[in-house]
């Protein structure tokens, strides 16, 4: 296959073209003269520095305001409360963006391990469509790792918790670097480079969390594949004293993204919220109840809905109004229920 060819070629190169771009990021985070700093959201901000910002949702740029740096301040305390040090790979997919699943699930198909030291393991996806690059990378912290080594009982089990625990996360790409960065770091679940800077153009008011190839990589540190991956960096963390960079095989990767492109269109594959899984799974009730009605009465009307079914309707119109559903989701939902009293 073409895109994973892209993907694995020059594959022992990953290391230090990820290390470049950091570098790179650095040097340019080093030379920016926009950083609307700490202490500037608090109140000590200098008007004569013209900074802009896209608050207030039309994304046309204006000039930044004191009101401006209150809701910035609030939006600041939210965040930090909602994130204290450390964040699951479920509670990522769930608080983060539509847009950001949506992409996930439609252009980022393969996340492959290929190195790990110590709790740290460096994944590599393809980029988008209509990105410059052909890849990017994610790096991320196992936080349960110290114990994890050192914990009696079955690897695989040990390393099925270790991929559900708390980690840290960063990725090369600029919807990171300019989205998300700053939450991670406020969060204290950032993995990479530290970013005080507050995002007032691109993500004023901190919505989302990660990045379509993070979401992906979330996604993949369920599956069995990724976590027999785990499970050998946890039997060398027991047998070694000295944390070294391992390498995961070529055909090890190449194996892992190959299954990973077969199965894209699967169900388990798709990067979804909680409440998201559970609309599906709904949905899938809705059409048993459906099915069972139209079978008993022979192609005659299929009658009313159950009266479970109603409360899950109920339930999913709350959820559309809260935003966790789409409106396209819920028009979905609805026009399903809708077949059944024709």
């Amino acid at each position: 296959m073409a895109e994973l060819d892209r993907l694995l070629s020059q594959l022992r190169s990953s290391g230090p073209q990820a290390r470049e771009r950091h570098k790179a990021d650095t040097r340019r985070r080093e030379a920016a003269t926009t950083i609307l700093h700490p202490n500037e959201v608090t109140g000590e901000y200098d008007a004569g520095r013209m900074l802009q910002t896209t608050l207030g949702g039309t994304g046309a740029l204006r000039a930044l305001t004191h009101d401006d740096l209150r809701s910035f301040s609030r939006n600041v305390k939210t965040a930090g409360r909602a994130f204290r040090g450390g964040i699951t790979a479920k509670a990522i997919i769930d608080r983060s963006d539509l847009r950001d699943r949506d992409l996930a699930n439609r252009e980022i198909h393969t996340a492959v391990p290929v190195s790990h030291k110590g709790a740290r393991v460096h994944f590599v996806t393809n980029a988008g469509p209509h990105s410059k690059d052909v890849r990017h990378h994610v790096h991320v912290e196992l936080m349960n790792y110290a114990n994890a080594i050192s914990a009696p009982g079955k690897v695989d089990t040990i390393a099925k918790a270790l991929a559900g625990g708390p980690l840290k996360f960063d990725c090369d790409c600029g919807r990171h670097t300019f989205w998300y960065r700053f939450i991670s770091t406020i969060g204290g679940f950032n993995a990479g480079r530290p970013e005080q800077g507050y995002p007032k153009i691109r993500n004023p008011n901190l919505r989302g969390i990660a990045c379509k190839h993070v979401l992906r990589v979330m996604r993949q540190l369920s599956q069995p594949n990724v976590r027999a991956v785990l499970v050998r960096m946890l039997e060398r963390g027991r047998a070694r004293v000295r944390q070294a960079t391992t390498l995961i095989g070529k055909d090890v990767a190449q194996e892992i993204a190959r299954q990973q492109l077969q199965r894209r269109q699967w169900k388990a594959s798709q990067v979804e919220t909680t409440n998201e899984k559970v609309l599906r799974l709904g949905k899938a009730a809705v059409q048993q109840v459906v099915t069972r009605k139209r079978a008993a009465a022979g192609r005659a009307s299929a009658g009313p809905l159950d009266t479970d079914v109603k409360r899950f309707v109920a339930a999913a119109q709350k959820m559309a109004a809260a935003g966790v559903l789409s409106a396209q989701q819920l028009r979905e939902l609805q026009a399903l229920v809708s077949k059944v009293n024709r």
